[in-house]
């Protein structure tokens, strides 16, 4: 009976390891592949910006009319 606890106590923790680490390999091809969308980002506006793309900047004007109560 102990020897069957001590296997189950090993395979736990191999368990928890592996969970561990494909949790750790996720959160690194996550921040991989940010990086490369930012990359893209970046090379996306030099081609607008290199393209001659003009860029317009819309402002709005807001007037407030305080009413009496």
């Amino acid at each position: 009976m102990e020897e069957y606890k001590e296997e189950k106590n090993w395979i736990n923790e191999l368990l928890e390891r592996h969970i561990h680490a494909r949790k750790t390999l996720e959160c690194m091809r996550n921040r991989e592949l940010e990086m490369e969308n930012l990359k893209n980002a970046e090379q996306n506006e030099m081609t607008d910006i290199s393209g001659n793309v003009e860029w317009v900047t819309i402002t709005t004007e807001f007037q407030f009319f305080k009413t009496e109560s």
